[in-house]
């Protein structure tokens, strides 16, 4: 915290009012700088709108945005404000958009959240123990598999 409030020109009880630790700072700056691309786009059905969801954020997701959403998520293992911070800021808005977007194709809530779950689940499992990359020949396939 030291070093954000020394290079942000700010004190470091400023940062301490809003952020409880340097992750919850870092978390904060990579969800304003994503989210925005990571918007559901509407397709043409439900399986597009996937593919598109999937694709954009595997686009947003360089190299270096999964290395840190990695080291994100290891923080957020042993800090019950740091899990709770990414729970509200990343997955739950995330899951929302995503069952209302599938919603418009008829999807039921429950269903969608299954959906979500399993291409999600897929998709994080890939990213967090890189074992093979993820492409768009890869996210056609899962969601073609889940839809």
């Amino acid at each position: 915290m030291e070093a954000i409030a020394s290079h942000s020109g700010v004190a470091k009880t400023t940062l301490y009012r809003r952020w409880n630790s340097a992750a919850a700072v870092v978390m904060d700056a990579f969800l304003s700088e994503l989210t925005p691309q990571i918007a559901y786009r509407t397709g043409q059905d439900a399986r597009q709108t996937l593919v598109f969801a999937l694709e954009d954020l595997s686009h947003a997701l360089d190299e270096s945005r999964r290395k840190l959403l990695r080291h994100m998520i290891a923080a957020a293992q042993s800090s019950a404000v740091l899990e709770q911070a990414f729970w509200d800021r990343w997955i739950a808005p995330r899951r929302k958009a995503g069952v209302e977007a599938l919603a418009q194709f008829g999807v039921l809530p429950e269903a969608g959240e299954r959906i979500l779950d399993l291409l999600y689940g897929a998709f994080y499992y890939r990213m967090l123990i890189p074992y093979a990359p993820i492409t768009s020949t890869w996210i056609q396939k899962i969601v073609d598999q889940v839809s």
